[in-house]
């Protein structure tokens, strides 16, 4: 693969899913919509933003009044101008490696189901990230109001030797035995609210943007570049690895696997750590699941095509032999047969006849 085939496959993506692409800068940021920064002049629609956070922003309270579009026309709107470009730039990105494995139509499809996984979030992922916040916010409240810090005391052995009288080292003891099981009942009862507190912020959870559905794309290419890599390196003849065409491809994929790699670790760590910075986690790791999931049902596939034109091919040889082992033999025969009526041993025999000889 040169240059130049690289470029046209982004020239092909491009015009291919042109309406797709078109569709994202037609729908306007809600910061044009506020005035904060210049819309797209004629390409933009003239929506307000009353129409937008209606039907262009997901939520589950939403779901449960019934805007079921929600769930996909969300991927089209946008905070603001950059995050437009990133996430059209991450389409275009990957999006020649995704149509190559998974089709034309395959594409669309996973980029639409990625968008609906990421927002109805069924792992549940965005409701645990709540609760990986909800927990360090607690344990950051239990570390600054613990009782040994403030004595500075940090163990019960510790605090028996600051104690030198047996009637205060016992009723010590005793002390930081109440608050250890003290503390064991309020972190049980901290992660349990945490976990009703997480359900409930989620239920007003709002989502906007194509990341879900790029992250999807991005877990394709990630896995593309693999098999790229392999390929270049394990697979291709050894006079082969060194020309210009390979060497540009394993460049490619490496850099697209080192990307898609960082962007996947960065993501499943802020969603653990419950880092919440405006960016929805949770939405990201839903769509990379799901196009993890495309590019191993899209391999499956294959190799049972394969399988199958290869089971196909054994059985036609097979048939061939046969065919060809049996009209030989019969040819013998009537060869045979032919002899031994020009040689006057015995009348030839019939058509009917030969063929049932044919037969036993």
């Amino acid at each position: 693969m040169s240059l130049a085939r690289m470029y046209q496959d982004y020239l092909n993506f491009i015009g291919l899913y042109s309406p797709l692409i078109l569709a994202h800068v037609v729908v306007p940021t809600l910061a044009s919509v506020r005035q904060e920064e210049e819309s797209f002049w004629f390409l933009s629609l003239p929506l307000s933003q009353k129409i937008l956070l209606r039907h262009f922003v997901y939520s589950r309270d939403g779901m449960r009044k019934g805007r079921w579009w929600t769930s996909f026309t969300y991927m089209f709107l946008h905070a603001d101008r950059p995050h437009l470009f990133c996430n059209l730039q991450g389409l275009i990105t990957a999006g020649p490696a995704v149509v190559e494995v998974l089709g034309p139509w395959g594409t669309l499809v996973t980029y639409v189901a990625a968008g609906v996984a990421g927002a109805l979030d069924v792992p549940r992922l965005y409701d645990l990230q709540l609760e990986r916040f909800l927990g360090a916010q607690w344990r950051w409240l239990r570390k600054s109001t613990d009782l040994s810090s403030f004595l500075g005391l940090n163990t019960k052995d510790e605090a028996a030797f600051f104690f030198q009288s047996p009637f205060l080292r016992s009723a010590q003891l005793s002390i930081f035995e109440a608050i250890e099981s003290g503390v064991a009942a309020l972190d049980y009862a901290a992660g349990r609210m945490a976990k009703s507190v997480a359900a409930d912020v989620s239920s007003s959870r709002r989502l906007i943007g194509a990341s879900a559905g790029v992250s999807a794309f991005l877990a394709v290419d990630f896995c593309v570049g693999i098999l790229r890599c392999y390929e270049n390196i394990f697979t291709r003849p050894k006079q082969n690895r060194h020309d210009k065409d390979s060497s540009i491809v394993l460049v490619q994929a490496s850099l697209h696997v080192l990307c898609a790699l960082r962007f996947f670790l960065a993501e499943a760590s802020r969603a653990w750590s419950g880092s919440l910075t405006g960016v929805d986690h949770a939405a990201h790791l839903n769509g990379a699941i799901c196009g993890f999931t495309a590019f191993f049902i899209a391999q499956s596939i294959l190799r049972w095509r394969r399988k199958r034109r290869s089971i196909k091919s054994y059985i036609h040889n097979v048939v061939l032999k046969r065919a060809h082992f049996y009209g030989t033999t019969k040819e013998a025969l009537l060869n045979l047969n032919n002899n031994k009526s020009d040689d006057g041993d015995s009348p030839s025999p019939s058509g009917s006849e030969l063929e049932k000889k044919n037969r036993i």
